[in-house]
C-alpha cells in the first residue's frame, strides 16, 4: 500500500503546484513589468526528488524528468524523497528596486550600478555577466508557490561626492612578520568610511593576489577623483612577506617564517589540524600566535572597516565570509556587489573544511568580508576587478 500511495505522490504534487506556480510567475512578472516598463521572463518550477531521480513541472505546466546526482535526506521505499522549488530570473539594471519574501530581502541596481542581494536563509547562486547585471538562481526546500514578493522603490538618489585627483596618499608599516619583514598600508583619501584591500596572505602560492593589490594601489593613487570624498581606501599589498619566496600552488608559497599558514590561525572555527586542500597544515600553536595575524587583527579591529576584500588563489568565485551557519548578511551583500560587473560567481568553498579563517573570523565580528578566488595563481583579472573595487567603494559611500 506504501508503495502505491507513493508511486502517485509525485503526480498528486506536481498537479497541485501546477496553477499556482503559473499564478505565482505571472504575479511576478505582472509586478517588474509596472516597476521597470520593461518585459521581464520568471521561471519558476516546483517538484519532488525520488532516489536518482527529480520531477517538476514549471509555470507553463510542462513536467520535467531529471537525474540528480544528489539524493535526498529522507528515505522511502522508493528512494530518497524530498520537494522543491527552483526559480531563476533575469533583471535589468535600469531600475532600483527591493524584494522582500519571507526572511530574505534582494536588492537590485543601486542607481544603475549592479544588483547588491542580501540571501538570508535561501540557498541561491548569484552570478555577474560582466555587463552589471546579475542572474539569480533559487534552488529552496521549502515549497512555496502562493508566495507574494513586493517590489518597491529604494532610495536611489543619494549623491556620492568624490573627491578631486589632488587626493592624500599615505603608506605606513602596520607590524612585522615572523622573519621580520615589514607589513605595510597605504591609505588614499580622508573619510571616515573605510574600505581594506588586502592582497599576498600566500604571496608566493598565488602571487596574482599580490598584482592586483599592487594595481589597485597604483591606479587609485593616480585616479583619486574614484574615491567617494567619505571613503578612505587602505592597500595592503603582501600581507605574508615570508611567502614570498615560495613556490606557485605549493605548501611552502603559503607559509610565514614560523611555518604557519597564516589563513588558519584566526579565532573562527580554529583547529590544531588544520587542512588545505586536505592535506595537513600549520595552523600555528594557537589563535593568533603569528605576528602577522596580531597586525592585521589590530588594524581591522581599528579602522573597523565597511568592507575588507581579499584577493586569494584561483577559482573565479567571490566567497563572503561565514563563521559556521553564523553570518553577517553584509558579506553576502557585499559579495553580490563585487560579482555583478566583474563576472565572479557568489559561492562557498565546500570541498574540505575551512579553519581558522580571516574573512570568515571578520564576518564573525560584523565586519563585511569577501575573498576573491581569481582566475589562476599568476592573473590578476585586473579590468574584472576593477569594476568591483568601483561598485563597491560607490556601494560603501551611497
Amino acid at each position: 500500500m506504501i508503495r502505491k500511495i507513493l508511486r502517485f505522490l509525485p503526480i498528486l504534487f506536481l498537479l497541485g503546484c501546477g496553477s499556482d506556480l503559473s499564478g505565482f510567475t505571472d504575479t511576478v512578472e505582472n509586478v517588474i513589468e509596472e516597476q521597470t516598463g520593461q518585459e521581464v521572463d520568471a521561471n519558476v518550477k516546483a517538484g519532488i526528488s525520488l532516489g536518482l531521480f527529480s520531477i517538476s513541472i514549471n509555470q507553463d505546466g510542462e513536467i520535467e524528468v531529471a537525474v540528480t546526482l544528489e539524493t535526498p535526506a529522507i528515505p522511502t521505499p522508493l528512494g530518497g524523497f524530498s520537494v522543491f522549488v527552483e526559480g531563476s530570473a533575469e533583471f535589468p539594471n535600469k531600475k532600483t528596486l527591493t524584494l522582500t519574501m519571507p526572511g530574505q530581502t534582494w536588492i537590485y541596481d543601486l542607481n544603475d550600478q549592479p544588483f547588491a542581494v542580501d540571501l538570508n536563509d535561501v540557498d541561491a547562486i548569484v552570478s555577474g555577466d560582466g555587463k552589471g547585471n546579475l542572474t539569480i538562481e533559487i534552488n529552496d526546500d521549502r515549497v512555496n508557490p502562493i508566495a507574494e514578493p513586493l517590489f518597491k522603490t529604494a532610495d536611489a538618489d543619494t549623491q556620492i561626492v568624490m573627491n578631486t585627483s589632488n587626493i592624500t596618499v599615505q603608506s605606513r608599516e602596520i607590524g612585522r612578520s615572523a622573519n621580520g619583514n615589514p607589513i605595510t598600508v597605504t591609505q588614499i583619501g580622508e573619510g571616515h568610511k573605510a574600505v581594506v584591500l588586502v592582497g599576498g596572505l600566500h604571496a608566493g602560492f598565488a602571487p596574482g593576489t599580490v598584482t592586483v593589490a599592487e594595481k589597485a594601489l597604483d591606479y587609485f593613487s593616480q585616479h583619486g577623483q574614484e574615491v567617494p570624498s567619505d571613503v578612505s581606501l587602505y592597500i595592503i599589498p603582501v600581507a605574508n612577506p615570508d611567502s614570498v619566496n615560495g613556490n606557485i600552488e605549493a605548501v611552502n608559497g603559503r607559509l610565514n617564517g614560523n611555518g604557519v599558514d597564516i589563513n588558519r590561525n584566526w579565532d573562527c572555527n580554529w583547529s590544531n589540524t588544520a587542512e588545505w586542500r586536505s592535506v595537513t597544515i600549520n595552523p600555528g600553536p594557537s589563535v593568533f600566535s603569528e605576528p602577522e595575524t596580531k597586525a592585521l587583527r589590530d588594524f581591522f579591529l581599528d579602522k573597523q572597516p565597511e568592507a575588507v576584500i581579499f584577493w586569494e588563489a584561483r577559482g573565479e568565485l567571490v566567497v563572503p565570509g561565514r563563521c559556521g551557519n553564523q553570518f553577517h548578511s553584509d558579506s553576502q551583500r557585499l559579495a553580490s556587489v563585487y560579482g555583478a560587473h566583474s563576472g565572479y560567481k557568489f559561492g562557498y568553498i565546500t570541498g574540505y573544511s575551512i579553519t581558522g579563517d580571516v574573512a570568515d573570523w571578520l564576518d564573525q565580528q560584523g565586519i563585511a568580508a569577501i575573498a576573491i578566488l581569481l582566475s589562476n595563481y599568476t592573473a590578476d583579472d585586473w579590468d574584472r576587478n576593477l569594476y568591483g573595487l568601483q561598485d563597491v567603494l560607490e556601494d560603501v559611500s551611497r
